[in-house]
């Protein structure tokens, strides 16, 4: 049995990697995992089979059957343990070479404890927001001290990051203003999560770009009003296609107080006006992103975080 004789029968599955690697047999107890089986990840009463995907990958499991996302946690992780000599695994839990725990939010950082296998290093602290930058710090964590780099150097580092177009925060007036690349419907929810921890409203400047399709651009809508207060739907890089039909997916998956203004200059404008001492504005999909493409196939200069600035100057 292969890949693809899963995905003829499980249309329901999402299912990645080379379709036509055979599997021996299908285990779903990773002690019992030999060279060539495929891994089911069950969760039972007791004991969660994703704790274990990494043991059965270690064993030799080919593949794996998840229900949720498990770096260590990446849905291409057989994909790296292929091309690796020795791979070094990183992740949340204690199943992983390098790991972390114990993360907390304070105003606009985070911090975390981090361990190298069981041996607890010591807490780090990162002047950005977002659970998954706790992912990225612990990637560049672990290759670093790999080479050599001492965990205090490391920990001095941390606390000056800061990543262009990732969770850049400004505070104008008493608003919060966040500049953010999440252009998908994962990444504004990890984004959107983070900013809910703020005490005031969380406004939401957000659209989809022209090569996405129907069903993200509708998700993208469902994951803002999860979250968000109000939005205001946008153009975000149209690249030659119809902004209205782009708009009018985003909004079909919108369930709450919103406004649509095709002109990103004055969607960000709307924004901040309506903004009070305290709100949170999230500005979504550009990042630093410097050039925009109009639908006549025009490319204009623009950067978000220029509007912003903008408005502010004016009053």
């Amino acid at each position: 049995m292969n890949g693809r004789v899963l995905k003829e029968n499980f249309k329901e599955f999402e299912i990645y990697g080379n379709l036509d690697i055979e599997f021996h047999s299908i285990k779903t107890d990773s002690r019992k995992v030999d060279k060539g089986d495929l891994f089911v990840a069950l969760k039972g009463e007791n004991t969660d089979g994703h704790e274990f995907v990494l043991d059965a990958l270690k064993s030799g499991a080919i593949g794996v059957i998840v229900e949720k996302e498990v770096n260590g946690d990446s849905l291409f992780i057989d994909r790296f343990i292929k091309v690796s000599e020795s791979p070094i695994f990183y992740g949340k839990g204690n199943s992983f070479d390098f790991s972390f725990s114990s993360i907390s939010q304070e105003g606009t950082s985070i911090s975390f404890d981090v361990h190298r296998g069981e041996y607890f290093l010591g807490s780090i602290f990162l002047p950005i927001l977002g659970a998954y930058n706790a992912y990225n710090f612990l990637a560049v964590l672990s290759f670093a001290m790999l080479e050599g780099i001492s965990f205090s150097d490391i920990k001095e580092f941390a606390k000056t990051v800061s990543i262009p177009g990732r969770m850049e925060i400004y505070n104008f007036n008493g608003i919060n203003v966040v500049i953010d690349y999440a252009h998908n419907p994962e990444e504004i929810e990890s984004v959107l999560q983070s900013l809910r921890n703020f005490n005031g409203r969380l406004i939401v400047v957000f659209g989809a770009v022209g090569t996405s399709d129907k069903e993200k651009r509708i998700l993208m809508g469902k994951t803002v009003s999860k979250y968000a207060d109000f939005c205001v739907v946008t153009s975000d890089d149209p690249r030659g296609h119809d902004i209205n039909e782009i708009i009018d997916d985003v909004v079909s998956g919108i369930s709450i107080d919103n406004i649509v203004l095709q002109d990103r200059r004055d969607a960000i404008r709307n924004a901040l006006k309506k903004a009070r001492k305290g709100d949170v504005v999230a500005i979504l999909g550009r990042g630093v992103e410097s050039k925009m493409r109009l639908p006549e196939g025009k490319i204009i200069s623009f950067r978000d975080i220029d509007i912003v600035r903008g408005v502010f100057n004016e009053n």
